[in-house]
């Protein structure tokens, strides 16, 4: 049985979603999200 690792993350968003957040957190998250 392959057991799929977990990640734990998180963000405090101070507002609207801008290309900041984008780049910085949301684009790695997607990436992630079919290896964990």
């Amino acid at each position: 049985m392959n057991k799929k690792g977990r990640v734990f993350s998180g963000a405090r968003p101070t507002g609207r979603q801008h290309l900041g957040n984008y780049l910085g957190a949301i684009r790695n998250y997607v990436a992630l999200q079919d290896e964990y």
